[in-house]
């Protein structure tokens, strides 16, 4: 497949082939594509989240959510670690 990019872009891929973080623009561009894979399954995540707790009748206090939302950053944050 062929696509076509902005120059700034380039610059980009150029700059980081030559400080030798990635052996190629394809190396670079696969490695954001895994990136945006990853982000829009997060997101996928997140709304499925949002439904399921629109769907649930029960109620939480700030505090109760403020914890789960903790929970959940902390798995994410170790599962982003793993994944590195």
């Amino acid at each position: 497949m062929t696509i076509a990019i902005d120059s700034r872009w380039e610059i980009m891929l150029d700059a980081l082939v030559r400080e030798g973080r990635y052996a190629s623009r394809e190396e670079a561009v696969t490695e954001a594509m895994r990136l945006l894979e990853d982000r829009e399954a997060a997101f996928r995540d997140l709304k499925a989240s949002i439904a399921e707790a629109l769907a649930d009748p029960r109620r939480y206090t700030s505090e109760e959510v403020r914890d789960r939302l903790r929970q959940r950053r902390e798995q994410l944050q170790q599962a982003q670690s793993a994944a590195e």
